[in-house]
Parts: C-alpha cells; sequence; structure tokens
C-alpha cells in the first residue's frame, strides 16, 4: 500500500539511531577524511548518498564525545543538496554516544531534536563531565565519564528533563559492552538502569521477536518479557537495532557496521525527539523490524480521501485519512457526523444502514447537500485507485479508474452512525450477519448451488406433483379394462368369425392402399414429363454471326438429341412401371383373393343379419376389443409415466436399502450445504471470538457461537405465515405443535422442516410420532393436515431454519454477563459486544460515529482501545468520537480536528508534536 503523498498522520519512517562518522577517527573504519573544508563537504555527501541509497529517512549521528559537533553541519548541508535528487529529506538527529559509570562503563546514545543547536549539545557533554579538554586521549580515543561525579539518576536529567532543549538517551549494545554483557552473572548494576521508568529504550543486535521467540530462558528474554523481578518495571523496556555504523559499504573482510546494516521502522508524524518518546513508550504500536516498510504489508482496501465542495454546513475542504486508525474530534456543529454521511453517499452503502433513527439522520444530513454539491472519494483496493463523484447526494459513479458495475459489493464499507451499534444489538437477523460477514464470499458461493439445487427440485415438484392424478387415472383404467375383458368373454363365441373377417378387411385395407400409392407417384411423374421444355438449336439461334458458330451449332445439336433420349426412356420407365402395377392386381393369386374376400364378405352379411336377429351386435365386438386395446395402451404409459416419477421421487429423497443403507438424493445434497454452512459459522464464530480482547483470566471477553438450525423464534415465524384461520387453531396450540417438532429435530439434529413432513408422513398413515403429545383424532390434527398439503410441504422443504449465533459477554474476571438475545444485558453491554464483533471481522474499511454513545465508559477504555490498537494495522479504522481515551490510547495515526469557520465546519490547523495531527 503507498501511502497518500499529502498525507499528515503518522507513518513508519525508517531509521537509524546509532551512526558514526569519519569525524571520529578513532572508531571509524573507512576511509579517513581530509582536514581542508572541501574534503568534509565531500566526506559529508558520500555518507549521506550512502544513507539515501539505503532508503534511510532518519539518522542519529552519535559519534563518541560528540566527535562530529563539526562535521554535522556538513551532513545538514549534504542533506539540503542531495534531497531534491531524493525527492524526500532525511531528517538528522545530533547526538553523541558516552561510556558512563554506571556497572561496568555502560553506554548511552545521547540525541536531541533535528534542530539543535550544536553548542547547546556540547554544554549537555560538559555537564556530563566531559568538557572539551577532558573528551579525548592523546590516540584520539574516547574517554569516559569520570566515575563519582555525575549518578545515573543526574544523567538522565542533564539529557532529558529540560523542556526547552530536549533530548533522548538510549541503551547502547547491552549484551557487549553496554548495560547487559552476560546472560550469565548476575548483574546488580544493571537493575539501576533497567528499573528505571525514564529509561524508555535499548538499542538489541537483532529485533525483540527473535529474542522472545528463542527457546530457553536468558537475561535479556526475561526483561524484555518484563518477567524478572530483579528488572520490573511498570511499562516494557522499547528496542531498537542500529547499524552502528563505522564505514561506508561492507568489505569482504568486515560485512557488518556499515550503513544500512540494521534500521529501525518507527511511526510519527514528524520525526522529533518528543515523536522518539512517544513511539518508546508505546513500542508495540509505533517500532517494527524488518526489510519491507510496514505499510506495505497492508493489502486491505482503503478509503484514501474525501474532498467535499458546495455543502451546506461544510467547508470546501479535502481530507487525506490514515490507513489505520483516524479519528474526527471537534465540538458540535463542526460537521464530524456529515463526514461519516457524506462517505456513506458516496461509497453507495445507504442500503446498509439499519435502524430507523440512523436511517432518519442520513436523510437529514442528505438535506445539507445542495445540487451543484459534489463529493470526490478516492479508494484503493488491491493496488489500484478509484476516484468516485457523488453530485447533489445522487447515486456515485466512478470519475476515474475502471467502470465498477456496484460499488457496494465491489468496496464494502461498515458504517455505523449514531445509534447504528444499538439497532444491530437489537436485531437477530443483524446479529446473524456479523458472522457471515466474515465468511461472506465462502457463503456466496454455497448460497449459489443452493439456489441451482433449489430450482433443479422445484422443477422435479412440479413433475412429482402430478403422481396422485396419475395413481387415480391409472385405477380408472384398470376398472375400464377388467370391465370390458369381461363384457368380451361374453362375447366368445364370435371371436373366431369375426376375427377371420378383422383379417380380411385388413388385407382390403392393404391392396387398396398399394393402388393408391402407386397412383400417387404417377401423377406427378406424368405432370413432371409433360412439363419438360428444351432446346439447345432455340438457346443458339443467336449466335449464328458468333466467331465460333460452328461449334455452337454441333454441341447444340448434340445436346437436342440428349434430351430426345431422355424423353424417350422416361417414357419407357413410366410405362414399365403402370404396366407392373396393372399386372400385380391383375395377378392370379390377387384374382383369387378377390373371389374369396368377396365369398366371406357375403357370409359376414349373413352372419351379421343373423346376429342382429338375435340381438347381438358383432360390432360391439370389435368395438370392445378396440377400447379394451385402448386401454392397455393408456395402462402401459401412465404406468411409464409413473415409474419415471419413482425415479424422480428417488432423485429428489435419495433410497434407503433394506440393511438400512441410504443412497443420498438432492434433499440430501441440499442439507449438506445447509450442513457446510453451519460449519463455516462455526468456524467463523470461533474466529471472531479469537480475534476479540481477552480478560484478566486470558479468556476472550466476548464469545460467539452457532447452533445449526437453532433459531426456533425464526422457525416459528416462518410456521405461523401457513396460519389460515385462527378460528379454528389457536395461535397458541399452533406454536405447541410446532415446537415438538422443533425440539424433535434439534435431538437428530435435523432440518426442523424435513422432521414437519416426516411427522406429516406418519399421521398420513394413521400414526402419531411418539414426541407428540396430540391424539390422532384430535380437531386441531385435522386442521393441521387440511393446510399443511404436501404441496405445501415440499415447499418448506426447500426453507432452511436459521443457525443461531448466540452472542455472550463476559466480565473481567472471566464471569458470564449474559448473552445478546436475553434479557441481562443493558444497552451498553449489548452495544459493547457488537462492536467488539464488528471490529474483530472482515478487512474492509470501518467508520464508527461516537461509539462512547453506546457503550459504557468501562468498554471503551478497557475493551474498545484494546481492539483498535489490534486491529488498525489490519483494517482502516475511522472514528468520530468526543471520547479522548479514543484517538490518545489507542494511538490514532491520524487526528483530524474540526472547528467551525465562518459558520461551516473545517479542519483546524494544529502544531504537530510528533505523534499525530492534533495529538
Amino acid at each position: 500500500m503507498q501511502l497518500n503523498p499529502k498525507y499528515k498522520g503518522a507513518r513508519f519512517y525508517k531509521c537509524d539511531l546509532q551512526m558514526q562518522t569519519p569525524a571520529d577517527s578513532a572508531n571509524w573504519l573507512g576511509a579517513p577524511m581530509g582536514e581542508i573544508e572541501s574534503d568534509k563537504q565531500a566526506a559529508a555527501e558520500a555518507y549521506i548518498k550512502r544513507c539515501y541509497e539505503f532508503g534511510l529517512e532518519v539518522i542519529a549521528i552519535t559519534d563518541h564525545n560528540f566527535a562530529s559537533k563539526n562535521f554535522i553541519p556538513h551532513l545538514r548541508q549534504a542533506i539540503s543538496d542531495l534531497a531534491r535528487n531524493y525527492s524526500y529529506r532525511i531528517v538528522l538527529f545530533p547526538g553523541f554516544e558516552i561510556a558512563s559509570p554506571v556497572g561496568k562503563g555502560a553506554h548511552f546514545l545521547c540525541i536531541f531534536n533535528p534542530d539543535s543547536d550544536l553548542e547547546t549539545i556540547d554544554s549537555r557533554l560538559t555537564q556530563l563531565d566531559l568538557p572539551p579538554d577532558r573528551r579525548f586521549g592523546k590516540n584520539g580515543q574516547c574517554l569516559p565519564m569520570p566515575t563519582g561525579n555525575i549518578t545515573y539518576e543526574r544523567m538522565l536529567e542533564i539529557i532529558q528533563d529540560d523542556r526547552s532543549f530536549p533530548g533522548i538517551c538510549i541503551g547502547a549494545h547491552p549484551n557487549n559492552d553496554g548495560v547487559m554483557d552476560s546472560d550469565t552473572v548476575e548483574q546488580w548494576w544493571s537493575q539501576e538502569v533497567i528499573r528505571n521508568e525514564n529509561f524508555l529504550c535499548m538499542e538489541l543486535p537483532k529485533p525483540r521477536e527473535d529474542y522472545i521467540a528463542k527457546t530457553g530462558s536468558s537475561l535479556i528474554k526475561n526483561v524484555l518479557l518484563n518477567k524478572d523481578t530483579r528488572y520490573e518495571r511498570r511499562r516494557f523496556l522499547a528496542t531498537v537495532c542500529s547499524s552502528d555504523c563505522k564505514k561506508l559499504t561492507a568489505t569482504k573482510q568486515n560485512d557488518t557496521n556499515y550503513i544500512g546494516f540494521r534500521h529501525t521502522w518507527i511511526k510519527m508524524s514528524q520525526p522529533s525527539i518528543e515523536a522518539l518518546r512517544q513511539a518508546f513508550l508505546d513500542h508495540e504500536s509505533r517500532i517494527r523490524f524488518g526489510p519491507e516498510r510496514p505499510e506495505e504489508g497492508y493489502s486491505y482496501p482503503n478509503i484514501r480521501t474525501i474532498q467535499v465542495n458546495g455543502a451546506k454546513f461544510l467547508a470546501n475542504q479535502k481530507i487525506v485519512f490514515s490507513p489505520n486508525l483516524t479519528t474526527i474530534i471537534g465540538g458540535r456543529g463542526t460537521g464530524k457526523s456529515t463526514i461519516v454521511e457524506y462517505l456513506r453517499v458516496g461509497l453507495d452503502q445507504e442500503a446498509a444502514i439499519r435502524g430507523d433513527e440512523p436511517r432518519k439522520n442520513l436523510q437529514k444530513l442528505k438535506h445539507t447537500l445542495w445540487r451543484e454539491s459534489s463529493i470526490f472519494i478516492q479508494i484503493e483496493k488491491e493496488g489500484q485507485l478509484w476516484t468516485i463523484e457523488s453530485k447533489g447526494g445522487n447515486p456515485p459513479s466512478v470519475k476515474d479508474g475502471q467502470d465498477i458495475p456496484d460499488l457496494a459489493r465491489f468496496f464494502p464499507v461498515q458504517i455505523l452512525s449514531q445509534r447504528e451499534i444499538y439497532a444491530i444489538a437489537e436485531d437477530r437477523d443483524a446479529r446473524g450477519r456479523l458472522v457471515d460477514d466474515v465468511i461472506r464470499s465462502d457463503l456466496d458461493k454455497l448460497e449459489r448451488r443452493e439456489l441451482d439445487l433449489s430450482a433443479e427440485i422445484r422443477k422435479l415438484n412440479q413433475q412429482i406433483a402430478s403422481l396422485p392424478e396419475l395413481m387415480q387415472r391409472e385405477k380408472a383404467l384398470e376398472t375400464e379394462r377388467q370391465d370390458y375383458q369381461l363384457r368380451l368373454k361374453r362375447l366368445k363365441d364370435l371371436e373366431k368369425p369375426l376375427g377371420r373377417w378383422k383379417g380380411l378387411l385388413a388385407e382390403e385395407r392393404f391392396f387398396k392402399a398399394i393402388e393408391d400409392q402407386a397412383a400417387g407417384i404417377m401423377a406427378p411423374v406424368k405432370e413432371l414429363f409433360d412439363g419438360i421444355e428444351f432446346s439447345a438449336t432455340a438457346i443458339g439461334s443467336e449466335l449464328k454471326e458468333a466467331p465460333n458458330h460452328t461449334l455452337i451449332e454441333n454441341i447444340a445439336n448434340r445436346t437436342d438429341s440428349l434430351a430426345e433420349d431422355f424423353r424417350k426412356n422416361l417414357m419407357t420407365v413410366i410405362g414399365i412401371f403402370d404396366q407392373g402395377i396393372k399386372d400385380i392386381s391383375n395377378d392370379k393369386q390377387v384374382a383369387k383373393w378377390r373371389a374369396t374376400f368377396e365369398t366371406e364378405k357375403t357370409k359376414f352379411k349373413d352372419l351379421r343379419k343373423e346376429l342382429s336377429e338375435k340381438g347381438t351386435d358383432p360390432d360391439q365386438y370389435l368395438d370392445y376389443q378396440r377400447q379394451l386395446r385402448e386401454r392397455e395402451v393408456q395402462l402401459v404409459e401412465i404406468r411409464k409415466r409413473i415409474k419415471s416419477i419413482d425415479e424422480l421421487l428417488q432423485r429428489r429423497d435419495g433410497t434407503t436399502s433394506n440393511d438400512g443403507r441410504h443412497e443420498p438424493g438432492l434433499i440430501d445434497n441440499l442439507h449438506d450445504i445447509w450442513k457446510k454452512a453451519s460449519e463455516l459459522r462455526a468456524q467463523a464464530s470461533q474466529k471472531l471470538t479469537e480475534s476479540v480482547p481477552e480478560t484478566k483470566t486470558g479468556e476472550p471477553f466476548v464469545k460467539v457461537s452457532v447452533e445449526r438450525y437453532g433459531d426456533k423464534e425464526g422457525f416459528f415465524v416462518k410456521m405461523q405465515e401457513k396460519i389460515r384461520d385462527g378460528r379454528r387453531i389457536s395461535l397458541a396450540d399452533w406454536d405447541d405443535f410446532m415446537g415438538a417438532v422443533f425440539n424433535a429435530a434439534r435431538q437428530k439434529e435435523e432440518p426442523p422442516t424435513e422432521m414437519l413432513v416426516d411427522w406429516m408422513k406418519s399421521i398420513a398413515l394413521g400414526k402419531m410420532p411418539v414426541a407428540c403429545n396430540w391424539q390422532l383424532d384430535d380437531r386441531r390434527m385435522s386442521v393441521i393436515t387440511e393446510w399443511l398439503t404436501n404441496d405445501r410441504l415440499q415447499k418448506l422443504r426447500l426453507w432452511r431454519t436459521p443457525d443461531l449465533v448466540k452472542v455472550e459477554l463476559f466480565r473481567q474476571d472471566g464471569s458470564l454477563v449474559g448473552d445478546l438475545a436475553g434479557p441481562k444485558l443493558s444497552v451498553g453491554q449489548r452495544c459493547t459486544a457488537v462492536l467488539a464483533l464488528l471490529l474483530a471481522q472482515d478487512i474492509v474499511p470501518v467508520i464508527i460515529d461516537q461509539p462512547e454513545e453506546d457503550l459504557d465508559n468501562e468498554f471503551v477504555f478497557q475493551e474498545l482501545v484494546p481492539l483498535l490498537r489490534k486491529t488498525k494495522e489490519k483494517r482502516q479504522i475511522l472514528v468520530v468520537t468526543h471520547n479522548a481515551n479514543i484517538p490518545v490510547n489507542a494511538d490514532a495515526e491520524l487526528i483530524v480536528a474540526l472547528e467551525v469557520k465562518g459558520e461551516r465546519g473545517a479542519q483546524k490547523e494544529v502544531v504537530q508534536t510528533g505523534k499525530a495531527v492534533g495529538a
């Protein structure tokens, strides 16, 4: 993440707070410096250039006994000369290193503000009993402070206590010749140094974490962890890494102690002694180690700036936010909440607002925008920048950057207006979203699969819905089939003659069909023959005068001859086919068949007359046979459809074999998706629990848990939609039955709607479920079975009973206060739990307007502040507040102070003190 060049808040500077120069010839291992001024300036430029090449931003020149006093002006000049080439100016802290009379001669670095007068610094060294004539030996070796004259406490007073000329002391290389030079020997003298609360920092050759992570026990580790009672402090001791450079570059013989060899990242808004002091006091937040700038590790999305023009009560201005914690402070009417709501409008987050009061406040603030008002917001996501514009409070659009079809979804932001935290605490669904928002992308994938699966099941349900009708139709057709079989049995004597006559009729239809088809072929062929006209001679008649008329005439004659042959051959084929058909019709066997047919026809007429005179109609027999065949065909088709629906049922509900093995169906797959969602919520709840601050007992002060299908209230609300007439069954009785269903489902960890389907199947078969204390003949039971039709039940199967998200709040002693759904928590306690979870989840920017209005003061200091400190390097946080605990104790990187100028809110010009704007 790259910081905005106009950002004025605290950031990490690459610092080296212990650097030697060629001025200290006794300790400098590099090329010696010449005596003339031009040589000194060249040496200074080479020195500073090397600092720039390693990206150093803050350096402290700490030659022993201030040997660099006359060299520092050259270094300052070199910085001025080279700054334009590197787009920034190195900050130089002048100072010195001394060998004190503490213990075995502990070394201390004493540094002063960048603009400090060098003569005054020199006088401080004299106060330490090191006047100019007693600082160096005959060979240029630095002399230690005399023993017995200046105590350790007095040394700290001389360097650190003069507010008009502030300085600071750092313990140098404690495991070498400094304050702690051994891990094995008890050093009573080092306790004096370490336990002094005015001693804030010591220099170590390795990052702090390396000592703490090292297995086993060591003196340095115990001091850093404040676990050794001999060295116990009220505050933890800060540490830094420095190069203690003695040359410009590394050499093959010596690859240590060169410029860039070691460094420390220190967070400051403007480097100064006060900024260093604040960093040492709060090193957990402000000091980092490692090769990369800490800000480069921030990969979360952030709001870089907001610019407001033409608003009613807010002056035209641009605010550059910190990527970490920004606090906005100011009196009433300065526009603090206005900025929050303008961010909501400009980022298209109006739909996400929760609670009636926050919605009303938003609408009021939108009226402070004129038609010509504009809001510009620059956002950053995954290293890319966009500028969003909203005019007159209308929906925003992209002004600079790639198009964003859905801004609210692409760049989600948690914006909590005044009283909105309380609205979330009171809303069951909103509390559930606290967990869902942590796993939103994973849940979205599951929800898409759920939608696809539910759509497929609905299609199956539509096809399966015809099963009862088909089964009724099958029963009716089977009855009719059997009836026609009985009727045909009574006419059995007619079966043989009627069967023969029926066969002869079929044969007659066969011969008739041959004649009809032959005629159908001959007619179009003859028509085609009659329509053939072709004469190449006629075509070529116009070419008699053409250059190649002889060739044309030859080709025309040959083509006409071919056409004439084609006509003759076609006429011959037509004649052969026509004659062939006639020959078939006049065939002796066919003629014999015709004679037989006529004879049989006469016999059938006589039989028909005879049967008619006896009251029996042979046509009826044939009709019965036809009707029987139709019923049989229809039964085969319906049974195929019933079988296919059975297969659909198996596809939907799965199958269970006699040995109890169940092959899953689509409903089982749907339940698996629901189960997976519950598992994700359980993981998210554990993650949230682990992310909140701990009580004094070491346990999280907010615990989140998830019970699969546990939202009984949500289940009741859904089931109450099925009540069609409150006069036939009371709400209490309905809830009593549904409560029994819910409890039975909870015991088996099944979806309550699936248990309801099973119960209704059992009741339809005349068997009451064991867990239901109603009787089968209960009037209320008949109402329920009437209303909960199979169609309604199948629709309910696709509705998921929500998981129950349980949020519990604990006191500092580890005792339970209560959970959000219960009555024991106060408003402040409920909001406390909600805000803790909101801050602990996700990486999207979060904006909170005056959280102290919803929270207990105890929580602000004991819980909210530690949570802000823990979270601010994992996501961007903007807080509007009146409570000084938040910007001060949460170590806000940027404080935006607002005031009223010309009846409109504007940023207040605040002198920076090394912490953050307005600190």
